[in-house]
């Protein structure tokens, strides 16, 4: 979790966006403002040359700092968690296919009724669950697993075979960081 008291609640992103929240962070500790100074030497005061340090220029931070700092700030241990969390929420998601989705919800339980009446797909990303038809999953790029879908039951919340859910998964990964 994050070390002190500087949290934020990560909202549903892409992971491009947080990479560039990651070099603007850079960015402007190497510029030495004050407050992004301040939260560098708050998560990393051994990078620090002594405990008057005052020139985040003369510390050796590299980007690879700045994205550790925003995986404590969000409430991860490192970069690699965090970036893995928001793969696994947003790997589903495509901006420009929303009007191709049939039904969305908040809550599984009322997703799962819906699908459970009207078939299609059963997909989650982030906080929402959401049933569409092939031509998201061809939007997804996941239209030639076929047979994995059938075995999941086409319920990525609650799969019937791990296999075939472990199959779609490493899919859509490399299709979203693809993107």
């Amino acid at each position: 979790m994050a070390k002190k008291g500087y949290m934020k609640k990560l909202h549903p992103t892409r992971l491009v966006d947080l990479k560039k929240e990651a070099k603007q962070l850079y960015k402007l500790l190497k510029a030495s403002e004050p407050t992004t100074h301040s939260r560098f030497k708050t998560a990393f005061p051994n990078l620090f040359a002594s405990k008057n340090e005052t020139d985040a220029g003369t510390a050796p931070f590299q980007l690879k700092h700045a994205y550790a700092l925003l995986a404590q700030e969000y409430g991860f241990e490192t970069w690699s968690s965090l970036k893995e969390h928001l793969i696994c929420q947003d790997m589903l998601f495509r901006k420009n296919g929303i009007h191709l989705i049939h039904a969305w919800f908040n809550k599984a339980p009322q997703a799962t009724d819906y699908f459970d009446k009207n078939k299609g797909y059963l997909l989650k990303f982030w906080d929402d669950y959401v049933i569409c038809g092939e031509e998201y999953i061809q939007l997804l790029k996941l239209d030639n697993h076929k047979k994995e879908w059938r075995e999941i039951g086409y319920n990525w919340i609650d799969p019937k075979n791990i296999q075939a859910h472990n199959v779609l998964h490493t899919a859509a990964k490399a299709n979203y960081l693809n993107l």
